[in-house]
């Protein structure tokens, strides 16, 4: 399945820009919650991308906050519980005591809780993962016994039963979650033996692996799934699971040629999830050997094969190289024509296929692939692969030269330079979404480049003290100039927006457009806070500029009191005033607008968090949670208690393609309305709106608004009215994406 990455890019900051029913107030609010007088012992006190979670080390109740609803809900634990963790993260919250489980989901805008068995695995290892954390969907916590997993798309706690077969020791496991699975791999390294264990959020359910295997490298844990081995003598065991089918697939190797090497950043490249490894056999002595190779890409969920017969003595094969989305051999003829084996490539498996390189001497720097690029060079040329296209682009350049490369999601950038030549180098950018290179010469790099999976940016020696930022999402550049020879404080990079800070100016570049904004520096107080999406420049004791990449605009806004700080995270930002103000403003970087809040009670410490979408501030007496975005439907959730409570409202398949399925029970004579609303709140189809009768039904869906016209790709409300009560659920379609 190919897809175009900037239409993947512009799809996700959609999904990101997750719509909140409104209380009040037009631009995002702050909305209190007063907190129990009777909690004592330590604050404990975490936000995520759209929700929020508060209690306190001595505490009767948990308080959580989600942006989709716009409300808190109060959990009431009966008793007094000693609670030791908070912890939010995406779109879940995880508070838990030394008996209680409990987890919030911003998904279902709905808390469950249970009773853990066992001893808790690995609280505080002193190596290793913690066995208790917090993914975007996905919540765990892991006992001696049993392994309990928080599945935010359903809002329920899941558990089973484990025996792992092996003596465990603290700092020998790694726990994760990924982005639609959990991953759990517990080690004997004295046994050489191995347990592994997932959940699925596609299947909703749990695969144990008694006999499994480990990682040296956390990079093998991808998206999707993860791949693990055990080795005895150089017999290799490869243990692939894929979320997308809920299992493990096992590959047995003997011998093994070895294992492949990561080629790119993990951090520059935004999704991961193809392996490969080979193992050569000899058929005909003294030099003919079979090569089988194997791949596994986590989103099909199974070991594909190949095998190629070849001469030693004519053949050199290099190492298993992996892209995010891609792997790669080198195969040498004659130490002079070059192959490259690719997987997976469009329309097949393996692919074995001449390139224009010459044989590629040893040692020197290699360039870096990306997420969809790779890129190998000789002594007189450079090629590109495309892994969107399976194509191949040539461009000339010496690896003499090669002085510098990085990979983002979809590009890579090279950079040459040239005995004698010291003002100019050769700036090369091929992009896999455009299939196209830019070859220009630039003023010479000086320091490191700062990178994302979206953007990379490099000083120079030029005239004017250039900056260059090259965009991934535009193909473009910018070359920046700083006249005057200033003192360069900083430059960074997060995600789409740059920052650079001299001793005359402050700039901040937005990859989306290509296009930079720049004010000169005042002297006093002046700090950068650079959000993903959102960004806050403090000028003085009262100004401060604020930039949204949402609206593409900046503003200038004078503050009554002083400014003490600017934060700022994916989509929102703080700015903060002395304490005896009692004064602070969030910043909503959706629309653009600052929503003040006066605060009543005293701070706390630790009282202050900000998270993805929403920030929380807790006083002595009061917290305060903020909504970026306000629509006009509305939730009422009805009082839940600490027993498990039932589902009647479902819908899947989440996200779904051509139709989703919508299952309600009705427990009363009723009028009854099923709506689908967008991320505005706006009505886009009216499904039911009559009284029903007592019992189950199940409506379809079909992406269609009232009239019969095919909506785009998004997010969307589906809102269930009986009488008085209101059930919510937020869906994501995905419009000719499969």
């Amino acid at each position: 399945m190919s897809r175009n990455l900037f239409s993947c890019f512009v799809l996700c900051m959609v999904l990101l820009i997750i719509s909140s029913p409104s209380v009040s107030g037009q631009y995002g609010e702050w909305i209190a919650q007063p907190l129990d007088a009777e909690m004592s012992g330590s604050w404990l006190i975490d936000a995520g991308e759209s929700v929020a979670a508060i209690t306190r080390s001595t505490a009767r109740y948990v308080y959580f906050f989600d942006i989709l609803s716009s409300q808190w809900s109060v959990l009431d634990c009966g008793v007094q519980q000693s609670f030791s963790r908070c912890l939010a993260k995406g779109h879940v919250a995880l508070v838990f005591s030394q008996s209680l489980l409990a987890a919030y989901s911003g998904v279902t805008s709905s808390w469950d809780t249970i009773y853990f068995k066992g001893d808790p695995l690995d609280l505080n290892p002193t190596t290793g993962d913690p066995s208790y954390g917090c993914g975007n969907k996905l919540a765990w916590f892991v006992t001696t016994t049993r392994i309990y997993i928080f599945d935010a798309e359903q809002g329920k706690w899941k558990v089973t039963v484990y025996n792992p077969g092996l003596s465990y020791v603290s700092g020998n496991g790694r726990f994760w979650a990924g982005t639609n699975y959990a991953g759990i791999v517990l080690a004997d390294p004295g046994t050489n033996e191995y347990f592994n264990a997932a959940y699925s959020l596609v299947h909703h359910n749990f695969s144990l692996l008694t006999s499994g295997g480990y990682y040296d490298q956390k990079e093998w844990g991808f998206d999707n799934g993860f791949v693990s081995y055990w080795n005895s003598g150089g017999n290799y065991k490869f243990y692939g699971y894929s979320a997308n089918t809920g299992r493990f697939e096992i590959l047995e190797i003997t011998p093994a040629t070895g294992l492949p090497f990561i080629a790119y950043s993990k951090d520059l490249v935004s999704l991961k999830t193809v392996f490969m490894v080979y193992s050569r056999e000899l058929v005909a002595a003294p030099s003919w050997h079979i090569m089988h190779m194997y791949g596994f890409d986590t989103r099909l969920g199974k070991w594909d094969y190949e095998k190629w017969t070849y001469d030693e003595d004519k053949w050199n094969i290099g190492k298993v190289k992996l892209g995010g989305q891609l792997a790669t051999i080198i195969a040498i003829n004659d130490r002079d024509s070059c192959y490259m084996w690719m997987y997976p490539t469009t329309g097949e498996l393996f692919t074995f296929s001449p390139t224009k390189l010459k044989a590629i001497p040893d040692g020197g720097l290699s360039p870096a692939y990306s997420g969809t690029v790779a890129a190998e060079i000789d002594l007189s040329n450079i090629c590109f692969y495309s892994f969107p296209s399976g194509t191949e682009s040539l461009v000339p350049g010496s690896r003499d030269n090669l002085t510098s490369s990085t990979g983002g999601e979809n590009y890579n950038v090279l950079t040459l330079t040239y005995p004698g030549n010291t003002s100019t180098m050769d700036f090369i950018a091929f992009n896999s979404k455009t299939g196209s290179v830019i070859y220009k010469p630039v003023p010479y790099q000086t320091g490191t480049s700062k990178s994302s999976p979206w953007m990379t940016m490099f000083r120079t020696s030029g005239q004017d003290n250039e900056v260059l930022c090259y965009s991934g999402i535009m193909h473009n550049y910018k070359l920046i100039p700083f006249p005057g020879d200033p003192i360069f404080y900083s430059y960074n990079v997060n995600n789409v927006l740059a920052s650079v800070e001299t001793s005359d100016q402050m700039v901040l570049y937005d990859a989306t457009t290509n296009l930079y904004h720049s004010v000169s520096r005042p002297a006093g107080a002046v700090k950068f806070a650079l959000g993903e999406y959102a960004a806050l420049v403090k000028l003085g004791t009262n100004n401060v500029q604020t930039y949204s990449v949402n609206t593409g605009d900046w503003h200038e806004e004078n503050i009554t009191e002083s400014i003490s700080d600017v934060l700022c995270n994916r989509y929102i930002g703080l700015i903060t005033t002395p304490t005896i103000a009692n004064k602070i403003y969030a910043y909503n970087g959706l629309d653009g607008k600052l929503i003040p809040l006066s605060m009543e009670g005293t701070t706390v410490l630790g009282g202050l968090k900000l998270g993805g979408m929403t920030a929380v501030i807790t006083r002595n007496t009061i917290a305060y949670a903020f909504t970026p975005k306000s629509g006009t439907v509305s939730i009422n959730s009805p009082e839940m208690t600490l027993q498990q409570h039932e589902d009647n409202f479902k819908v899947f398949p989440n996200p779904f393609n051509e139709r989703i399925l919508i299952e309600a029970e009705i427990f009363s004579h009723s009028y009854t309305e099923l709506c689908i609303y967008d991320m505005t709140g706006k009505e886009i189809n009216r499904l039911v709106s009559h009284i029903l009768e007592p019992g189950k039904y199940q409506w379809t869906w079909d992406g269609c608004s009232q009239s019969g016209t095919q909506l785009s790709s998004g997010f969307y409300i589906v809102q269930l009215k009986m009488g008085t009560i209101r059930q919510t659920r937020k869906i994501l379609y995905l419009s000719g994406y499969f």
